[in-house]
Formats: C-alpha cells, structure tokens, sequence
C-alpha cells in the first residue's frame, strides 16, 4: 500500500550541501549564535564552540572561524589546525572590521580558503560562496584555488 501526499516547501530546497556539518569558532555568544544562524539557514548542521578544539564530529564540510579571540589573534592557528584535522573543509576567515587585514592574510597561508568581514556575511553571501564552491550537487573539496577576501 502507498500513500501519496502533498507537502508545501517554502524557499529554496536546492541546498546540495543541506544535512553537511559546518563548525562556527567564535569566542564571542552573540557572534557564534548569529554565524550558527546564518549557517543553518542554509541547511547546515551546525556545532558552533570557542575554540576548535572542542569540536566533536567528524567530517565538517564549511567552518566559519573568528581571528580574534580575547583580544589574542589566534584564527591563523585555528585555521591550521582545521585544515590539518578536516583537510577538504571549506574554511571561511571572518572577523570585525578593524582587525582583517594582516588578520586575513594569516589566516589564507594557514588553511582558510577565503575571508570575509563579519559585517558582510549575510545569508545571501554565504549561499553565493557555497554555490561557488559546489559542484554537481556536491561540495568540492577545497583545494584553495579561489582564494582571497570577498566583500
């Protein structure tokens, strides 16, 4: 016996990436909740921790990483160690405005594919970024060939 029903999906269920784990590293609550948000909204499953070493799962396809924690920058570091732990991960550099730059730079010659100002990460450009970085209906693994700062 089967049943046939209708369900109403609203928005885009094109989410290739959907039911992927994406880690959220930010030692500040309000920055890793909104990161965490905008990430589920995506369709993430999403651990969001201070410091990536508490993280508990494994196979992360996105991180979104702070560089400054506690007035320390250690996002380069966490970046690093990501990269060495979840080598096809997707690492995204974000932090506040006055800290990028050297901050950023860091962060690409340590592991992060791209970075990006927390300000301008919304949804829409975290979708634009994972369209880019998803190919027939997969993630690719990144292979930090699109590397730079987007705004």
């Amino acid at each position: 016996m089967s049943v046939e029903f209708e369900v109403e999906v609203s928005g885009d269920v094109n989410l290739p990436w959907a039911g992927s784990l994406a880690a959220v590293i930010d030692d500040v609550k309000v920055d890793r909740d909104i990161l965490q948000r905008r990430a589920e909204r995506l369709g993430f499953v999403v651990e969001a921790v201070d410091d990536p070493r508490n993280l508990s799962r494994a196979g992360y396809s996105l991180a979104l990483v702070d560089m400054e924690y506690e007035g320390r920058f250690l996002g380069g570091d966490y970046c690093e160690y990501i990269r060495s732990t979840w080598p096809q991960c997707l690492i995204l550099a974000v932090s506040s405005v006055g800290e990028a730059e050297g901050y950023f730079m860091d962060a690409v010659e340590r592991g992060a594919c791209v970075s990006m100002e927390k300000t301008n990460l919304t949804v829409t450009k975290l979708r634009e970024l994972m369209d880019h970085y998803c190919c027939n209906d997969q993630l690719r693994p990144c292979r930090r060939m699109c590397v730079g700062t987007i705004s």
